[in-house]
């Protein structure tokens, strides 16, 4: 399972990890299934996704992945 992300329109200072990350989180992987699927730990999956939501200016994941989601930047 491989995760679409527009690449073109990646917000500048956003990483095209950041946006694997909330897009495996809105298919409903949990972040011990996208720790496992990607060979990162869970502290570096909850990091990016830290990262992307301070970066869309909302605290929590689920607004990051709602907003990425409004604005085509992942697919579910």
């Amino acid at each position: 399972m491989r995760v679409c992300i527009l690449y073109r329109m990646i917000p500048r200072g956003f990483s095209g990890r950041e946006l694997e990350i909330l897009g495996l989180y809105a298919r409903g992987l949990t972040t011990k299934e996208i720790s496992g699927k990607l060979h990162i730990s869970c502290g570096i999956v909850l990091s990016h996704v830290n990262h992307a939501s301070r970066k869309l200016g909302v605290s929590r994941r689920v607004d990051a992945i709602r907003i990425c989601l409004q604005r085509h930047l992942i697919h579910r």
